[in-house]
């Protein structure tokens, strides 16, 4: 979901706060790379985030500058600021504190906490705290050796305009505010623009690691638990379909529609061979991940299989990039109905929907068991200068995104339809790069469903 912007005025004013190093997990995930989020992903598996929501945690640089001290500690307060036309404005500030150490690389502690929030308009009038974010993660790489890294987050999410439109591939979003004169009528007006509305309160921990296996292959396993409140809105769309409105097979997939929680177990295989994590220009990335586990206060339990390529390809050297991404992901058992809009992995956000999935559909459009999704982007970089004795390049970007939900296993053409179905998204920004792997990306794509707009940091992968 959202990513984290850190104020490039703050950071090179600031000698002692060192360079970010790409995304860090996102604020939904045990993600190496990104961080990233998502966000709105971020609490793992069984999260998160995403939302698209909530900024990623950057972290400091892999190389140390030769006249710095290798046992040195650096603490910097980072502001941080996005926009997610799906959320709001979002800002916080974030604390990292990095302990370096030559033996280890590119740290030997990495202490990361973030206090952020989304402030969007209320349908009731003003504006609202839509979204908040915080939590605290500790990263230790280089262990047994430099082959194990281990990683540890607990967090807090809030959503209080989190989205349910339906459950399948031909759910319809059917706009009911605009047959609704808002100065006539500005309570019934307020009452169709929370049409699709729910409420979510979660608050995670989850445990990862990953261990170097052979040559470009890791193997990862991670432990998350979270409970989750949900509130629900009088005469929304979910109150409807939870007292059968859409009929039996829909109110049967609303598992969780109360307080819920859950311990999820993950595993899989990672193969990267990406020049870069942050920036890459050439290599591939390959993950197989499984999850799943017990559900707390609600019946069952529910596991998932992600699988997911990434190719990255250099037509002009580093000027420009071919990216390619495809995932799939697959629930099976009684998921609780929020992750009907996500998919897993290292990086689990939501999809498809939102800035880092198909950008252009609104988030969490699409709810369903599995998942198929799709990216392909061009990425350049067109003007190279210096600022302050720092490299800084701007590029453009053009893309093109591709997602389908199928409700579950057997064929549902009632709910899925019985076309290709296929939610597109195109469209394209602007990137800032500086250095070799802090970037910043403001996209604005156009699907069937609508336009997004999103300001954020770092590739979407």
């Amino acid at each position: 979901m959202i990513r984290l912007l850190a104020s490039l005025l703050l950071l090179l004013a600031v000698p002692a706060a060192a360079e970010p190093a790409g995304q860090g997990p996102d604020d939904q995930g045990p993600d190496d790379e990104e961080p990233a989020d998502e966000g709105p992903d971020d609490e793992g598996p069984a999260d998160e985030e995403p939302a698209s929501e909530g900024p990623s945690e950057g972290s400091p640089s892999d190389a140390s500058p030769p006249d710095q001290d290798p046992y040195r500690l650096e603490i910097a307060p980072l502001p941080e600021l996005s926009y997610d036309s799906d959320l709001g404005l979002g800002f916080g500030v974030m604390l990292d504190a990095t302990k370096y150490h030559p033996d280890f690389a590119p740290y030997r502690a990495n202490l990361n906490a973030q206090a952020f929030l989304v402030v969007g308009p209320n349908p009731d009038g003003g504006v609202r705290i839509a979204f908040q974010n915080h939590w605290i993660r500790l990263d230790l790489p280089g262990l047994l050796q430099g082959r194990l890294r281990l990683r540890a987050r607990v967090g807090l999410r809030h959503e209080v305009n989190a989205r349910y439109y339906g459950i399948g591939n031909a759910s319809v979003n059917l706009r009911p505010w605009t047959s609704v004169d808002r100065d006539a009528d500005p309570e019934g007006w307020a009452a169709a623009r929370r049409r699709y509305d729910y409420q979510q309160l979660k608050p995670y921990l989850q445990v990862e690691a990953l261990f170097h296996v052979a040559g470009a292959l890791q193997a990862y396993a991670a432990l998350i638990t979270w409970w989750n409140w949900v509130t629900l809105i009088e005469d929304s769309k979910l109150s409807d379909d939870l007292a059968g409105a859409a009929g039996d097979d829909v109110t049967a997939l609303l598992v969780g529609a109360r307080r819920h929680g859950a311990l999820q177990v993950a595993g899989g295989l990672v193969y990267d061979t990406r020049d870069d994590e942050a920036h890459p220009t050439r290599g591939m990335l390959h993950e197989l991940t499984v999850r799943g586990g017990p559900t707390f206060e609600v019946p069952g339990g529910y596991g998932g299989l992600h699988l997911e390529t990434r190719f990255f390809a250099p037509l002009l050297d580093d000027w420009l990039v071919v990216a390619a991404r495809l995932m799939a992901d697959a629930l099976f058992g009684d998921p609780p109905f929020p992750e009907l809009a996500r998919y897993g992995g290292q990086r689990p956000d939501h999809g498809p929907g939102g800035a880092v999935s198909v950008r252009g559909v609104p988030l969490q459009r699409y709810h369903g068991k599995i998942k198929v999704i799709g990216n392909l982007e061009l990425r350049s970089k067109l003007i190279r200068f210096n600022l302050l004795k720092r490299p800084f390049a701007l590029g453009l970007q053009a893309f093109f995104d591709a997602g389908r939900v199928w409700t579950e296993w057997r064929p549902n053409p009632v709910l899925d339809g019985a076309a290709i179905g296929l939610k597109l998204g195109l469209g394209g920004g602007l990137r800032l790069y500086w250095g070799g792997n802090f970037v910043v990306r403001g996209d604005v794509g156009w699907s069937p469903d609508g336009v997004g707009v999103y300001f954020d940091v770092g590739h979407i992968f």
